[in-house]
């Protein structure tokens, strides 16, 4: 009869059974193991910004393109795409359609057509921004700066705050260079903070002042865009700060 006996460490048991030990599978003791994600491109022609969310699988034409890791990230990735035809954008929540290739309709937590650039480089100009909301459908907004050229160093920049029911958010814009922006249909304010860094402490900026109306019809209002089936994609140019 052979004797035996069990050790136990961390979340593996031993088991000794005469000369033989049988080491069995690990487990967790804290619930499923943690999804395996897949790592972001070095280049692309997209971001995926996630507001504190859950593992996100990213599809086109519901094709499985990437699992995207949960919380708040921005994850570059290339959508390989014809110069033809729009992509066809889907996101799944993870824990809902599992390890499906080709994920029902019925699943889909947000979707985008968009006409992505051909091409992959170091830093997108493209974003798409996935709330929490229940809203599917998304629209572009693209934001346009031209600050004065013959304005002495430092370059004023300017960060655009979009706020709607559900959450807000800031985006960096760059002069001479649109940004796309995906969003979920809905009401938006913006507001346009105008600053330049410090150049006697670096990293530092200086913050010269917000813009946060507009003029329309002779009446000056907040600054409001609606995306929706009629506004799928709204242009946007910011203006100068004047001093």
């Amino acid at each position: 009869m052979k004797q035996f006996a069990v050790l136990s460490a961390g979340t593996s048991a031993f088991i000794f059974t005469g000369c033989d030990i049988i080491i069995p599978e690990e487990r967790s003791l804290y619930g499923p193991p943690p999804i395996e994600t897949d790592p972001p491109d070095k280049i692309g022609n997209l971001y995926i910004q996630t507001l504190n969310l859950p593992e996100l699988v990213l599809c086109d034409r519901y094709r499985r393109l990437r699992i995207i890791p949960g919380g708040e990230t921005r994850y570059k990735v290339h959508v390989v795409r014809s110069i033809q035809a729009e992509s066809e954008l889907e996101i799944f929540m993870y824990w809902e359609i599992g390890k499906v290739d080709t994920p029902p309709t019925s699943s889909i937590f947000k979707k985008w057509l968009v006409n992505l650039p051909v091409e992959a480089i170091d830093d997108p100009n493209y974003i798409w921004i996935i709330d929490i909301s229940t809203v599917k459908e998304c629209g572009e907004l693209i934001f346009s700066y031209f600050p004065h050229t013959e304005r002495e160093l430092p370059e004023i920049k300017v960060d655009v705050r979009l706020i709607n029911l559900e959450t807000e958010h800031i985006e960096s814009v760059d002069g001479g260079r649109p940004k796309h922006l995906g969003l979920v249909f809905g009401e938006y304010t913006l507001e346009y903070t105008y600053w330049h860094e410090d150049l006697v402490n670096t990293g530092q900026r200086i913050v010269l002042g917000r813009i946060t109306t507009e003029v329309v019809n002779d009446e000056e209002v907040p600054i409001w865009v609606v995306l929706d089936a009629e506004n799928l994609k709204i242009e946007r140019t910011l203006p100068n700060w004047e001093s």
